[in-house]
């Protein structure tokens, strides 16, 4: 899960940075997404040790995580949670999280 997170905050801040936004700002920004990450991925996993899969719960959460990593320029990532979203199984979920 730290890989997604990684990759997709070091994506954010050279995005914010050509947009002019500063160093302390930028920072600030990619802390309080990076939270929110962490809190989607981890009911993510949880989710997915369920022994039966809530497929509307996870799809609910993929969804606003497609939507944050969008938002901070993770448009690779983004795409591979829609298809996610497509064909939810524990096989994608757990390939996604252990990116």
């Amino acid at each position: 899960m730290r890989k997604i997170v990684t990759k997709t905050a070091k994506i954010s801040k050279k995005y914010l940075k050509n947009y002019g936004f500063d160093e302390i700002k930028i920072e600030s920004m990619i802390k309080l997404s990076i939270e929110d990450m962490d809190k989607i991925l981890n009911k993510l996993y949880q989710l997915s040790k369920s022994e039966k899969l809530d497929k509307k719960n996870i799809k609910k959460q993929l969804h606003a995580l497609k939507g944050l990593v969008a938002q901070l320029n993770n448009s690779k990532l983004a795409k591979k949670i829609e298809n996610i979203e497509k064909n939810i199984n524990r096989k994608n979920l757990e390939k996604l999280l252990i990116e």
